[in-house]
């Protein structure tokens, strides 16, 4: 949170300048971000949109989100007609590429995805102005991305990582996930969910969810039960 925050102020700055006639254009903004689901990657994509437009930096600030399959074909040229329609989709926009790793495929150098990603970084290099694109994944297979294709680090110059969250911020997201839906978590719910989290997390760790998983936690299973017990007692 601390590099996304200072990293904004940079950009603020760059952006003041600019206005000014002290600096030339603004460099590119293309970022990866790193970490397990549910840390708040796209949440974070979402302010930044918001922030970049109210800056000018962009002149929509929506986020367009695609996965491998909203970029790979299925003949040959089929692929890099989609990437560049989805580019001039999200001109104005960030464009928020999520499981990127996905189109790179180490074991294959015919796959179409490696064309997706090549005719991404040409275009990149070309004409950057007004869209900002963000691949995001797990730590390791990104870092793997960009091990197999240098030229991603020179296209996309700022990565942050997003840690897990702690198990007192999970507990905290629950309250405030209860009581946006309007529902109120017991003291003894707290505990419970509590207890599950820590198992989950021990199990899955790499993958474990985060705030997706407590939002799920909730809503598809304490909730679903907390209806049975309430029809229980309407229909004893």
């Amino acid at each position: 949170k601390q590099s996304v925050e200072t990293h904004i102020q940079y950009i603020r700055m760059l952006n003041s300048r600019t206005r000014m006639g002290l600096a030339g254009p603004l460099p590119p903004l293309h970022m990866i971000f790193k970490g397990n689901p549910g840390t708040g990657k796209t949440t974070v994509a979402n302010l930044l949109g918001e922030i970049y437009a109210s800056m000018g930096v962009l002149s929509c600030g929506k986020v367009i989100y695609v996965e491998r399959k909203d970029l790979v074909g299925e003949v040959i040229g089929e692929t890099e007609s989609i990437v560049k329609k989805v580019l001039k989709r999200a001109k104005g926009n960030i464009l928020f590429i999520d499981e990127a790793y996905q189109l790179y495929s180490k074991d294959s150098d015919k796959d179409y995805g490696r064309i997706a990603m090549e005719c991404l970084l040409t275009t990149l290099s070309k004409d950057s102005t007004d869209l900002i694109v963000i691949l995001a994944g797990y730590e390791k297979e990104m870092n793997e991305l960009i091990s197999l294709n240098p030229g991603i680090d020179s296209r996309f110059p700022y990565h942050f990582h997003f840690d897990d969250y702690s198990i007192d911020e999970l507990l905290s997201i629950a309250t405030q996930i209860s009581t946006r839906l309007n529902y109120r978590l017991s003291e003894e719910a707290i505990e419970r969910i509590k207890v599950l989290t820590k198992v989950e997390m021990q199990k899955k760790k790499d993958s474990f969810g985060n705030a997706r998983y407590i939002k799920r936690l909730i809503t598809n299973k304490i909730l679903p039960q907390m209806a049975l017990r309430t029809s229980a007692l309407e229909n004893p």
